[in-house]
């Protein structure tokens, strides 16, 4: 037999034949192989005990074939067993790795708890022990045996992610990834590096991996098994000391600014589980120590940073008031308080379950005490739907930012623009300087009317309100009226003209307030004349304006301009009592 074999021309080999998806041995044990029988046979079987092969077409006998059949036969398909190539198509792996799991569960039902290789990977395993130099430790021949008995199972589960993978298999994601760790756990280096485990290093980092995907598939809210992520969160930490320590990293005494979802995953599973001890405690309070969580009542942070700092805060009034320490407790109560009243919309979406998860009922816990039950009814003067309104589909006006992830913030000047930060304003601020002047003209006229003709200051500050909503008429139907979703160049050629009739003008609520009579999409140019005169500006003027929104100076904004004119009349009359020119995002 040839003795020099390139040891690649085995790795193919055995991931096609042996069901062993991630690599059965290592490359020294691969050479070792490939050293005594030579190059890697094609449709291989083993007709002795000896070293010999014969290239003859493989019939594998496989026990759960039967077992397989009637699934097989209901769906039109044939099920292949042992055979996994690198172009198998997705579908087909979970449709197999759903059908695997099924009769792992029917087999776990049935009191059948140990694996069941097939004939063809048994002959092939025992053989493997006989070539490599080591013996496999228990939990390694476990991880091999459950491999070849599932392999389109474990196929998939290696590389499913832990949000994309169907709830029903959760369970069996769990399952495989702690098989996997059992035996980077109980398996000495040289027996796992023997095998094709990796080094050292691997070791911890693989550790770090199957033990990160255990404790999000625990927490995923189809589980919310927070007591196992508890058990199993101590060593998790331990390791990422660990690891921190082998990289010289600058954060060996402070790991949880390196991993904050750790941490808090941690504190909130302890939380979960009604543990209020001291150790949650200084968990909650470490991780309000992170840079993210120690002002999330500016107007700068992100949404989802304020919010998770909100929750902090709330689960740490809870504890310290269980560890009777009323006075600290009170401090966050208070901070509590405050927050829910500035951002009732959110905490009442997004922080109501976690309240009710830890308590079991909104007024059992501290905060929500405090905020009495009244806090969670909508709000009598306030349609749901309008205020609804007000949260979605909003963005920054520079970069685009939507508040889902940040804490947005008007320009002070007009009221009719958002930003995520000061940085944002000052880049937009070329752009919007004109509007924005033009608009807080509006706004001190209205001032002035406020005496002379109180009905038309009312107009103004309503219309000024209604454009600024987020809501169709300033969204949606700009977009698709302007036909940006098959020309975006015609956001700088093209602008709105709408009119608005004044309906109800004593209703509660700016949207109710006005009825869109008119709408019309014009090229800018044809609809100058038109322009001039709702806004009482000269040609000049006019273009200057534009030309600061869509000239070339602004080329380079991240956020498509929606141009539109919008102007009020009375109702029963033609005559404009108020226009503006305005630019939604």
């Amino acid at each position: 037999m040839t003795s020099q074999i390139d040891v690649k021309d085995w790795i193919p080999y055995y991931i096609k034949y042996t069901n062993i998806q991630t690599g059965a041995l290592s490359r020294h044990a691969l050479m070792f192989l490939s050293q005594d029988i030579g190059p890697p046979p094609t449709n291989p079987t083993r007709v002795s005990d000896t070293e010999e092969w014969s290239v003859v077409p493989v019939t594998v006998v496989d026990s759960r074939e039967s077992e397989l059949s009637t699934a097989a036969e209901r769906t039109g398909e044939e099920t292949e067993i042992g055979e996994s190539e690198d172009g198998e198509d997705e579908g087909t792996l979970l449709e197999d790795a759903v059908r695997e799991a099924a009769l792992l569960r029917q087999r776990r039902s049935e009191g059948i708890t140990c694996p069941n290789p097939t004939d063809f990977s048994e002959s092939w395993l025992e053989w493997a022990r006989s070539r490599s130099r080591i013996m496999p430790s228990p939990a390694l021949v476990e991880f091999y045996e459950w491999d070849c008995t599932y392999p389109a199972l474990t196929a998939y589960l290696n590389k499913a992610v832990v949000n994309e993978t169907p709830n029903d298999m959760l369970p069996e994601l769990i399952w495989w990834n702690s098989i996997r760790l059992k035996v980077l756990e109980n398996t000495p280096l040289e027996v796992l590096s023997n095998w094709g485990q990796g080094t050292a290093d691997d070791h911890l980092n693989d550790r770090l991996f199957f033990r990160s995907r255990i404790i999000a598939a625990h927490m995923h809210v189809t589980l919310e098994q927070y007591a196992d992520v508890v058990a199993i969160m101590p060593a998790q930490i331990k390791d990422h000391i660990q690891e921190l320590k082998n990289c010289s990293s600058p954060h060996v005494d402070t790991p949880w600014v390196d991993d904050v979802q750790l941490y808090e995953q941690y504190a909130f599973a302890r939380i979960y589980t009604k543990i209020f001890d001291h150790e949650t405690k200084t968990l909650l309070e470490t991780l309000l120590t992170v840079d993210d969580f120690q002002h999330p009542s500016s107007s700068g942070a992100p949404i989802y940073c304020a919010l998770k700092a909100a929750a902090i805060r709330f689960h740490l009034a809870l504890v310290l008031q269980h560890l009777g320490d009323d006075v600290g407790a009170r401090k966050y109560i208070d901070w509590a308080v405050a927050f829910s009243r500035t951002r009732s919309h959110h905490v009442k979406s997004q922080l109501t379950g976690d309240i009710t998860r830890t308590c079991g009922s909104w007024e059992s816990h501290p905060v929500g005490q405090a905020l009495g039950p009244q806090f969670l009814q909508p709000a009598e003067d306030t349609p749901v739907d309008v205020r609804e309104l007000r949260h979605n589909n909003r963005i920054c006006s520079e970069c685009g930012i939507a508040e889902l992830h940040c804490m947005l913030f008007q320009c002070k000047r007009c009221h009719q623009v958002l930003y995520c930060s000061k940085r944002c304003q000052q880049g937009s601020w070329e752009r919007h300087r004109l509007i924005c002047r033009d608009t807080a003209r509006l706004r001190s006229q209205a001032g002035y009317l406020r005496r002379v003709d109180p009905n038309t200051k009312v107009i103004i500050q309503s219309m000024l309100k209604w454009n600024a909503m987020s809501m169709y008429p300033n969204m949606t139907a700009l977009t698709n009226s302007l036909c940006l979703h098959h020309d975006l160049s015609r956001s700088r050629t093209h602008i709105v003209i709408r009119t608005l009739e004044v309906g109800v003008l004593d209703a509660a609520h700016s949207y109710n307030r006005f009825i869109l009579v008119d709408w019309g999409v014009y090229k800018i140019e044809e609809a100058m004349d038109s322009i001039m005169f709702c806004l009482q500006k000269s040609e000049g003027e006019v273009r200057e304006i534009i030309s600061s929104v869509v000239g070339e100076s602004a080329a380079e904004r991240k956020t498509v301009p929606l141009l539109h004119v919008t102007a009020v009349r009375r109702a029963g009359s033609s005559e404009i009592v108020t226009a503006g020119l305005f630019c939604g995002e």
